[in-house]
């Protein structure tokens, strides 16, 4: 009975999950509705290598930790996960997300390629994920939640490119 019970609870998140993520393809697939005046955002080049790079060392790190204001290597929140990938590639961000998001050109959330930041809270200033592509992000998800891919959540306040 009790292994009965772990299968259909493990069925129950796996179809919360994949609902999570159809919600997510539909919201921010190419084509949907921007976010804001699509003349707001810059003709910018698709990420190059150091985006690769930046997923890459991320990917290194799943199961690591969230800690506030840890950038590694034992443990990361958000904008110091952001910036230790980013760094591994030579690409030098703040600690804070909202200054990520300030610093780095914006890009449409139906535009986003792999290696984009996706920010949430008022100017970016709450948290940071890497988008993956395919309606996923990897993120340092906040106290008891390891670093870990899932799908897009809430509402995301903007997007942007690091180059």
């Amino acid at each position: 009975m009790q292994g009965e019970l772990v299968q259909l609870v493990a069925q129950a998140q796996a179809a919360q999950a994949q609902a999570a993520l159809n919600v997510a393809l539909n919201r921010f697939a190419p084509g949907t509705a921007s976010n804001g005046n699509p003349g707001d955002f810059p003709n910018l080049p698709p990420p190059g290598p150091a985006a690769a790079q930046a997923i890459a060392f991320a990917r290194a790190q799943l199961g690591k930790p969230y800690l506030w204001a840890a950038a590694g290597p034992d443990s990361y929140d958000c904008s110091g996960l952001v910036m230790a990938a980013y760094a591994s590639a030579g690409v030098h961000l703040p600690h804070y997300s909202g200054a990520q998001y300030a610093t780095l050109p914006h890009v449409a959330m139906n535009a986003m390629l792999p290696g984009d930041l996706l920010f949430w809270g008022d100017q970016g200033s709450e948290h940071a994920a890497i988008y993956l592509g395919a309606g996923r992000i990897l993120e340092a998800g906040g106290t008891g939640n390891d670093v870990h891919i899932g799908p897009i959540w809430g509402q995301p306040f903007g997007a942007a490119r690091p180059t």
